[in-house]
């Protein structure tokens, strides 16, 4: 009976510094609107088209990003932020852009990285039909 009580505590100790660190994360998380956010996108689509896909479409610039409420199923010490905005594409033409902004995600699990999808542009539907996944 003792152990069991010993579990409790650490578990809810362990579940109350978890909710204050992820509030302390989210402080230095970047945002949907972020320009390193929408860089990082931006270079990554933009290399994959002239080293991959080879279809002429380049991203120029996002805007209109906005956060997009995601449900949480359980505790996760990933943060996630979804997103979603308009991407101004070299061919005069507007597309929606759907993101998901993740930390610790980066190399080795240091800082963030973004996963993002382009609508009609997800030729092998790594996020499924109409970028699915990252609409939330």
């Amino acid at each position: 009976m003792r152990f069991q009580g010993f579990a409790l505590v650490f578990l809810v100790t362990a579940a109350v510094m978890a909710s204050v660190c992820k509030a302390q994360a989210f402080y230095f998380f970047p945002g949907c609107e972020s320009p390193a956010v929408e860089s990082k996108i931006i270079n990554r689509f933009n290399w994959a088209e002239s080293h991959t896909w080879h279809d002429g479409v380049r991203i120029v610039s996002i805007d209109q990003a906005v956060e997009r409420p995601a449900r949480e199923y359980g505790f996760t010490p990933i943060l996630r932020r979804y997103c979603r905005g308009r991407a101004y594409l070299e061919s005069g033409h507007y597309r929606t852009i759907h993101f998901l902004i993740e930390e610790p995600m980066g190399l080795a699990g240091v800082g963030w990285n973004v996963e993002f999808c382009l609508n009609g542009h997800d030729r092998w539907r790594v996020y499924n039909g109409n970028c699915r996944v990252l609409r939330r």
